[in-house]
């Protein structure tokens, strides 16, 4: 790789698994030392350790992006662990599991919930972190979801 991202700290958001999974792998490719942030302690230390088996440098950080007071307390320990914040990769969010339109006020809370509070708690958390470090990168992942709703009714 081309260390593009040396000496830079990456939060990811959802790194424990799929797209979050692969950019905490990209990023420590490049350079970065990685901080993963997720609620599954068991994938996020298993993400961790193969990272840190690669060669490259990653401490997993359990978060719930859901709530923000584990949010404010996970963005001020990765702060702790490397220094500083370069940049931001919100990945984590989740669909229902609901049938639309028989899904519950809950579930579509929840999702609101993680998915778009989450992404405001956590940038909001990184914000001055990123500013004291001199600038950075906040990258928010979307999915195709976010466009197009799924139901198994869809085609009736």
């Amino acid at each position: 790789m081309s260390g593009r991202l040396e000496a830079k700290v990456a939060i990811v958001t959802g790194g424990n698994s799929g797209i979050g999974e692969a950019t905490s792998h990209l990023f420590a490719e490049e350079g970065a030392k990685v901080i993963l942030m997720a609620r599954r302690e068991g994938q996020g230390v298993e993400v961790q350790d193969s990272i840190r088996s690669d060669g490259g440098e990653a401490t997993f950080i359990q978060c719930d992006v859901g709530d923000v007071d584990s949010v404010e307390m996970a963005v001020q320990k990765a702060a702790q662990v490397y220094g500083t914040v370069d940049i931001l990769f919100n990945n984590a969010g989740h669909g229902s599991r609901g049938d639309f339109p028989g899904s519950s006020t809950e579930e579509w809370n929840e999702v609101i919930n993680d998915n778009l509070n989450g992404t405001f708690y956590v940038s909001r958390a990184v914000w001055p972190h990123i500013i004291a470090s001199g600038g950075g990168a906040v990258v928010n992942m979307s999915s195709l979801a976010a466009q197009r709703g799924f139901s198994p009714r869809m085609h009736e």
